[in-house]
This record gives structure tokens, sequence and C-alpha cells, in this order.
């Protein structure tokens, strides 16, 4: 067990709200709770919290493995966006918090009321970070999707695999966890400079943290056996 202090981590005294699941933003927000922030998880009780909860196998009545490794260190509130009440415990919450995060679907940022402009009379020092699978703007941006479609459309499943066989998904969720270093180092340096000044919301989706970091175009086909 480490013997420092949680007051002596570089983002103690940072709180954070997120509405997050499954992996991406868990893994990201992890980072952030490791490093001291305060992280409140929100979970929708609707759908019976984060999906996380029931990944396979590891699972026991409301838990997982899953969702223990991606969740530690946090807290959690149930909250339900679609009520009026749940609104008003939200909005009584984000004067109290420096960054409000959500990795959801492109359009549910605007139709929740989680956007900067949605909070920034609230609190004008908020930071506002979105996670879409394809951005909140163009033709896709309604469209949820997985770490496994990106790593497709980015040319990453070309990269792996056997010689002859067709693209493989990587064993690991690489474009999900590709995204957060940009997010993460975003919301860091977003939340020191916000108490001077009011800041831009911040956007980031995997396809374009994949062609960044990948091929960008399916690599070469591989030389024919003999």
């Amino acid at each position: 067990m480490s013997d420092i202090s949680p007051h002596a981590l570089p983002l103690a005294g940072i709180r954070v709200l997120s509405f997050e699941q499954f992996g991406a933003e868990p893994f990201g927000t992890l980072q952030l709770a490791d490093a001291g922030a305060d992280v409140m998880k929100v979970e929708d009780p609707v759908l019976g919290g984060d999906v996380g909860r029931t990944v396979p196998p590891y699972r026991a009545r409301e838990t997982s493995l899953f969702f223990e490794t991606f969740n530690r260190g946090k807290r959690s509130i149930a909250l339900d966006l679609r009520t009026a009440e749940g609104r008003a415990t939200f909005h009584a919450l984000v004067p109290c918090v420096d960054a409000v995060f959500c990795n959801l679907r492109g359009d549910q940022p605007a139709r929740l009321g989680l956007r900067y402009a949605d909070l920034c009379e609230l609190n004008p020092r908020v930071v506002c970070c979105s996670l879409s699978g394809f951005g909140q703007t163009g033709p896709r941006a309604g469209a949820g999707t997985y770490d496994y479609v990106v790593q497709a459309l980015t040319g990453w499943m070309s990269l792996t695999g056997e010689p002859d066989a067709p693209p493989t998904k990587t064993g690991l969720s690489l474009v999900d966890w590709s995204r957060w270093p940009t997010a993460k180092r975003a919301i860091v340096a977003s939340s020191r400079r916000s108490s001077t000044r009011t800041l831009a919301p911040l956007r980031t989706s995997p396809a374009p943290c994949a062609l960044a970091r990948g091929p960008g175009r399916p690599a070469p086909p591989p030389p024919r056996r003999v």
C-alpha cells in the first residue's frame, strides 16, 4: 500500500463529474483518480448502471472484475437526466466541479445538456470533455461505435493477424486507450488555466486518434508463400 498522502498527488483538489460507461472513459478517469482527482461517476439507473458491471467472466451481484478494474478510487451516483429531479441534482453539482466528462454518442451531449454552452452559466470555469465515437458534427455524429470498428476503419486491423488470414483486431482495445492521453493532457492543462479564463469545450473521438497513431491506410499485402 502506498504511503503517499492523497493530498500530495498532482491532481489533488480537482473534482470531476463523469457520465461514463464500459471501458474507454472509465479507463481515462481512472488515471485522473490515480493522480489524485476526486472522480464522481454518474450511472444511469434506468439501464441498471454502467454496462461494465455485467461484463463476464468474473461477475457477482451488481459488479464484475472488469468494472472494479476500471473504476477503483471513484465515487458513484445514480442520476437520470431525463427527469426534472435528476437535472436539478446535476445542475447543483456543476458549480462544485472542475470538469464534466461524457463518452456518449456525439448527439447526446446537446440532448442531455452536457456541453459547455449548457453549463457555462452555472460554472464559467468548468472544463467539458466529450469522447464520442465520431465527434459531435458530421453524418456519423449520432452513431455509436466500439474499438474494433475504428480499428477496421483506420487500417489498424491490417497490421494484426496471420499473413494469410483476414485482418484481425488487436487483443487489447488500443484505440480506446490511445485517445485518452490526448484528452488527459488537454483536461489537465485546461483545468489549470481555467482559474483565470473561460475555455472552449474539449472534444475527441477514436477515429482521428487512431489515424494519428496508426497506419492511416491498410498495409500492403504480405508476400505470397511459394
